[in-house]
């Protein structure tokens, strides 16, 4: 049954019981306000409820760009690891990776360590002396390493002037 034929069998209902005209168009007035009252609050209820859809949505957009961004900006030092580590301050060189030797815990400690010759593990706390002169000394000949890798030395070129010239003579010898 529609709202608006319920609505007037009610009007209709009250005209029956209702012999006083002037009694009968209040209770009509009054019964009209209330419906409108009724009415009007539906829709406001309805207002907030899409507002709020609208800015749930708004919310997971926001918080999906925000996973992005955090992906972009931390890596994920270990699966079981909560913390996360910036990357920017490790391509600087601003930070210092530790692997601790008692637990095999790996962790991060940022240059003001670089002046301090102990550090505590923050899983097994046990405290763990850093040489920080051994440190730079592996670096460098790491580097030193990688900068060698792409020039042949003079015994490689020695030999493959021997080689080549043996392999001559000897093609020159068939014939």
């Amino acid at each position: 049954m529609s709202l608006n034929r319920k609505y007037q069998e009610i009007i209709d209902e009250l005209e029956k019981r209702i012999s006083d005209k002037e009694e009968f168009e209040f209770v009509k007035n009054k019964l009209s306000e209330l419906t409108l009252l009724y009415i009007d609050s539906i829709e406001k209820v309805t207002e907030i409820r899409d507002n709020q859809i609208n800015q749930n949505d708004r919310i997971k957009k926001l918080e999906n760009k925000i996973k992005t961004i955090e992906d972009d900006i931390y890596i994920d030092e270990e699966e079981d690891d909560d913390r996360m580590i910036p990357q920017k301050k490790l391509e600087e060189g601003y930070d210092f990776e530790i692997i601790c030797p008692y637990c095999n815990k790996e962790f991060v400690v940022d240059e003001s360590y670089n002046k301090k010759d102990k550090v505590e593990c923050p899983n097994c706390k046990q405290t763990i002396e850093l040489d920080w002169d051994e440190e730079i000394k592996e670096e460098k000949k790491i580097e030193s390493e990688e900068e060698t890798k792409n020039v042949p030395s003079v015994a490689e070129d020695k030999e493959d002037y021997i080689q080549e010239d043996q392999e001559q003579n000897n093609s020159e010898d068939d014939m």
